[in-house]
């Protein structure tokens, strides 16, 4: 059985762990197509603006919303356990 605080975790591992939109610049180099943060906000990629780049960002932004409507009881509630 998991704690709720072990739930979350597991929630938050694509917004915690380092992936392609959060990466740092000096590694992008692995990641063949690209959609970063910082390279957008720096000006380093200005053809971001496609369809399926919007759409990624409409998933994320959705997923996010979702974590925080459905969890946020249970990041409040410590110890809550799930079968």
């Amino acid at each position: 059985m998991k704690t709720s605080n072990e739930i979350i975790q597991i929630i938050l591992t694509p917004i915690n762990d380092s992936t392609l939109i959060n990466e740092h610049f000096d590694n992008l180099k692995k990641y063949p197509v690209r959609l970063n943060r910082h390279e957008i906000l720096h000006g380093v990629d200005i053809n971001y603006g496609t369809k399926l780049n919007s759409l990624k960002i409409i998933s994320l932004v959705n997923y996010i919303d979702d974590i925080t409507d459905h969890y946020i009881e249970d990041i409040t509630t410590p110890n809550t356990v799930y079968n």
